[in-house]
């Protein structure tokens, strides 16, 4: 049949031809097929009722595609490039902005973020205003700290401000822009802002900024509380791994703060948990050492707290307190994402004497 549409040219009977290959192609899930032979028949043929007819079947194939969930099917670049191609398809109203969504939610799920931020940014600049624009622009700005650029994070969120937000949507943008300014070196104010925030996700966000202000008894003193509730019921769900290195780290901080009575507290409150895991020699030195912060062992403490992915630690926190409200949070932040930030070695003060390994 396209071999037979491309040698009758010219009238009707191949715009009704052009009509029959569109609806076998989307029948046969060729898309780009589909959506080509409709969008060059409605340019040939504009005011024929067949290419009225195949215009709305494209628009209802598009919906199906990326509102109904028939996308899901297809690789995630080709869908990407499927949407741009023909995003002339795209219905107007919440329908439209719901094909976004959907397909900026997809790719954030197969940590392609760069595009799903250039989704997002396009629904904001072309689509929407008002509580609408703010609540995609908190989205957006997400999806930003994930891929290491809190500029554009912040960016995005000052340009969205909107007076009289609901309190739950103006904590989550207050959290964020926290996040942004810590990952930008702008520790005073991201603390300033979280002043009357409660919650984990803000303790987590407290806890670094006192640690890159080198306020290590701050934040050891605060990572101690996080973990207290669960010694005081008996029980530890939040000693994982991380849980256990996140105890090793306010140790650390006591040492570095000078603040034995500190570590004292710390090691009879968690010795029994921390004995359990693989963590325990780290924390066992550094709690029980006369002067913890000299000598080699402290330098490859030092580096193991290093290692700690304080960012994801908060995306994880952020998508525990939001869920469905959140759903552009991604799992994991990508490592080899542009301007990432250093590493948190570089916020640790060494102690005289020693000589922090990495």
């Amino acid at each position: 049949l396209a071999a037979e549409a491309l040698l009758w040219r010219g009238d009707l009977q191949e715009a009704r031809m052009d009509q029959l290959l569109a609806e076998l192609y989307f029948r046969t899930g060729q898309y780009r097929a589909g959506f080509e032979t409709a969008k060059s028949a409605a340019i040939a043929f504009p005011s024929s009722p067949a290419i009225d007819t195949l215009t709305s079947e494209a628009q209802m194939q598009f919906e199906s595609l990326f509102v109904d969930g028939k996308a899901d099917s297809l690789p995630p670049v080709d869908a990407l490039a499927l949407f741009y191609d023909f995003r002339s398809l795209t219905p107007p109203g919440q329908r439209g902005d719901q094909v976004i969504r959907n397909l900026a939610e997809r790719l954030v799920k197969v940590d392609l973020l760069p595009q799903a931020a250039q989704l997002l940014k396009y629904q904001i600049d072309n689509r929407l205003d008002g509580a609408a624009k703010a609540q995609v622009a908190t989205e957006l700005a997400v999806v930003y700290l994930a891929n290491h650029q809190p500029e554009e994070a912040l960016k995005t969120l000052n340009r969205s401000e909107l007076a009289q937000l609901p309190p739950n949507l103006d904590r989550q943008r207050r959290v964020l822009e926290a996040r942004a300014l810590i990952d930008a070196n702008r520790n005073d104010l991201a603390l300033d802002l979280l002043n009357s925030v409660t919650g984990r996700d803000a303790d987590i966000l407290r806890v670094q900024g006192y640690w890159n202000n080198k306020d290590y008894d701050a934040a050891s003193n605060l990572l101690e509380v996080m973990y207290s509730p669960d010694q005081a019921d008996g029980n530890n769900p939040s000693l994982t791994s991380s849980g256990r290195m996140d105890l090793v780290k306010a140790a650390v901080g006591y040492a570095l703060a000078g603040d034995k009575i500190g570590l004292s507290r710390l090691r009879a409150k968690f010795a029994d948990a921390m004995a359990q895991g693989a963590e325990w020699p780290m924390f066992d030195y550094v709690t029980s050492s006369i002067q913890p912060t000299t000598g080699p062992e402290f330098a490859k403490v030092l580096h193991a707290i290093s290692g700690i992915d304080t960012l994801e630690a908060f995306l994880a926190s952020y998508k525990q307190v939001y869920g469905a409200e959140a759903p552009m949070t991604p799992n994991v932040a990508p490592a080899n994402a542009p301007n990432a930030a250093t590493a948190n070695a570089a916020a640790v003060a060494p102690a005289p004497g020693t000589t922090p390994a990495g």
